[in-house]
């Protein structure tokens, strides 16, 4: 059944919406401009250096034999740091002695990034494979 008053009611709230909406809309912006920061932010600083080096085409996949001969050839300054991003449960059942665990969802924080050495080379262990190239 038809409620004309009701009917009038939601028309005029909806009216009232609309005006509040269209008002709120008015030209504020122009006075205060968005200004672009002039810093390049963490997450730009890390998609450069990404792009940089896929754009080299230089990434390398290691075999486990190459890096196992590697570290036990008895030359502790050519050994790599090894970089784990495996779940921990599974880390801690085994991993390559000297391996840093950080799981892969928080390779990319501040604080991991920040454990990483930058005067070595990093290999870095999955499962497969194919996580440890992302991370790359």
């Amino acid at each position: 059944m038809f409620n004309e008053k009701k009917f009038n009611i939601w028309m005029l709230l909806l009216a009232i919406v609309l005006v509040v909406m269209v008002a709120g809309c008015s030209g504020d912006d122009d006075n205060n401009p968005v200004t672009p920061p002039t810093a390049a932010t963490e997450f730009e600083l890390i998609a450069g250096n990404v792009d940089s080096y896929l754009s080299a085409g230089t990434g390398v996949v290691i075999k486990a034999v190459d890096v196992y001969n590697n570290l036990t050839d008895g030359n502790a300054a050519n050994d790599p740091f090894i970089l784990s991003i495996r779940g921990t449960t599974d880390y801690n059942a085994g991993y390559i002695p000297g391996a840093l665990n950080i799981g892969y969802r928080d390779v990319a924080k501040t604080a991991s990034l920040a454990e990483l050495p930058t005067d070595k080379q990093i290999v870095v262990v999955c499962y497969t494979g194919h996580t440890s190239s992302q991370i790359t």
